[in-house]
């Protein structure tokens, strides 16, 4: 996706949370998990119909967008349990052999490692992972405290 906008694109029923964590930490390393709109293809999102959006900071993401005008489709380069990769070379043989296309866009750059995830579809907002953003980074954007699940 290239901007909060797209939320209501390609998210239903978007919560003032999810617009606010949006606000606060996108362009960046939070992805927000919201209820999929019919814009979504069904195989993407989840079985429970939510999808998890992003808006990366990364220059070379925003060039593709603007060429491909449409949101791209994607997976981390990280393998659980490991170190974030920050170069080409440190990407898991295995990820790289799986994809269609991996790109080398160079180093990475400042602020990069594991995507915090944040579940904006219950009552609540709810921490499913904490990454570059602490749940505590979430807290103070949204001026409440979210479990950490």
């Amino acid at each position: 996706m290239s901007s909060v906008a797209d939320l209501d694109v390609y998210g239903t029923n978007v919560t003032d949370e999810a617009r606010a964590l949006a606000e606060a930490f996108w362009p960046g390393s939070l992805s927000i998990v919201v209820k999929a709109s019919a814009a979504v293809p069904r195989l993407l999102a989840r079985q429970d119909g939510t999808v998890a959006l992003r808006v990366s900071a990364s220059p070379v993401v925003a060039a593709l967008l603007q060429v491909a005008k449409a949101p791209l489709i994607c997976s981390g380069a990280s393998v659980h349990g490991a170190s974030a990769p920050v170069s080409f070379g440190q990407v898991s043989r295995r990820i790289v052999d799986a994809a269609d296309i991996a790109l080398d866009a160079g180093l990475g750059y400042e602020g990069e490692g594991f995507v915090t995830i944040v579940d904006c579809t219950a009552e609540e907002p709810r921490v499913l992972r904490e990454g570059v953003y602490s749940r505590e980074d979430v807290d103070e954007a949204l001026g409440i405290e979210t479990p950490l699940v």
